[in-house]
């Protein structure tokens, strides 16, 4: 529910690997989405972002005023 939420059915743009085991999925509406397939946490300064091991992170486009 909250993805659809975020992607509001929003196309996907573009997948890339950040890291090994560590995906962002980017949507038309700029809504990211982060999943660590991992046993680690993933921590990225450079942009902001944790993940839990084995979890998601949602955020939202700038423009939306929910991230």
């Amino acid at each position: 529910k909250q993805l659809y939420a975020a992607t509001n059915g929003s196309r996907m743009v573009m997948h890339t690997i950040i890291d090994n085991g560590v995906a962002c999925t980017t949507y038309a509406n700029g809504a990211k989405v982060y999943v660590n397939h991992t046993n680690s946490a993933f921590n990225d300064e450079s942009i902001g972002i944790s993940v839990d091991p084995m979890g998601y992170l949602i955020c939202e486009s700038e423009g939306s005023g929910n991230e």
